[in-house]
């Protein structure tokens, strides 16, 4: 366990700091010699996406593919710790069902009632977020007295009686898959994960059980975490830009917030003047086509149109 986290936070840019970052990383390990990188690294995504583009990106890079470098999602790893789980199954349709019955004896105790045909189907999203907020059926009672209304006590109550049943039902929501991960984690991470250099990206925020894996994946295997913290521009402080940054920061215990980015890490803008979308559009063309003819990848080009409608 790390003795100081707030040294396993880095501020970022954005996805293309970010991207640079994990690769200087690698090429300072591997400059170091080939032990560096032994037992291995770990890169975890937050998507599927991203872990596609991130694999290719080490491999194009100076150093190659080189042996013992995984890139991997988050509901990757949370599957392999739970391979060898007998009693938390993958999430099913269940569950909606198992939320309507728990809410069917508390709506007719919702004042005023609820009239319309599909009471409990308004409902069912609110306890799906309290569940993956966190929710322990123990709270349950207590949070019900400090909500801000009777309606909203018996909807924490429904979804504390739905946890229950879930559990005994051994059907696993998301956020009960991830509960249990982390009790995984936290009891035998370094076997699982076999002590590997952990890096982690591609998270803004998270609801709060992936938040108390993020967490223990921190504490536990010394993961680096690359979190994005933007620049302002035109409307909004930089405070209030970077506060969903900042909260999720401290959510994963980091007392102190990282420093922002150098702006000297920040991509270059440029503009052109053109008469009209026809010479607008040819100009375009030119600069893509002198993109592509430097050695830029068509995949890494992005071009934002304000409709597709005239440009098509």
């Amino acid at each position: 366990m790390p003795t100081d986290i707030n040294r396993n936070i880095v501020a970022v840019s954005g996805p293309r700091d970010a991207e640079w970052q994990l690769l200087e990383s690698l090429r300072s390990a591997h400059a170091s010699g080939p032990g560096q990188l032994k037992p291995g690294v770990l890169v975890i995504t937050a998507s599927g996406a991203l872990r596609r583009r991130l694999a290719r990106r080490i491999a194009e890079d100076r150093n190659g593919a080189v042996l013992g470098i995984e890139v991997t999602t988050l509901s990757t790893v949370v599957g392999r710790l739970l391979a060898r789980e007998a009693d938390v199954e993958q999430p099913t349709e269940w569950f909606e069902l198992i939320v309507r019955r728990a809410l069917a004896d508390q709506l007719k105790n919702l004042e005023p009632p609820l009239a319309f045909d599909d009471a409990a189907g308004s409902l069912v999203s609110s306890v799906r977020d309290l569940i993956s907020a966190g929710l322990e059926p123990e709270l349950a009672d207590d949070l019900a007295q400090l909500a801000a209304s009777p309606n909203a006590a018996i909807v924490v109550k429904a979804a504390a009686s739905c946890l229950r049943e879930l559990r005994r039902l051994h059907v696993g929501r998301n956020s009960e898959r991830m509960r249990r991960a982390t009790e995984i984690l936290r009891d035998s991470g370094h076997q699982v994960l076999n002590d590997r250099r952990v890096f982690i990206l591609g998270f803004a925020d998270a609801p709060g059980r992936t938040t108390a894996f993020l967490r223990g994946l921190i504490e536990i295997t010394d993961a680096r975490l690359l979190l994005e913290m933007p620049q302002s521009f035109g409307r909004g402080s930089e405070q209030a830009v970077r506060a969903l940054p900042g909260r999720f920061a401290r959510n994963l215990g980091f007392a102190d917030l990282p420093t922002p980015p150098s702006a000297e890490r920040w991509p270059a803008l440029a503009a052109f003047d053109a008469s009209g979308r026809s010479a607008t559009a040819r100009e375009l063309m030119w600069r893509l086509r002198e993109t592509i003819d430097a050695g830029r990848r068509p995949e890494d080009i992005v071009v934002g149109l304000r409709g597709m409608e005239t440009w098509a």
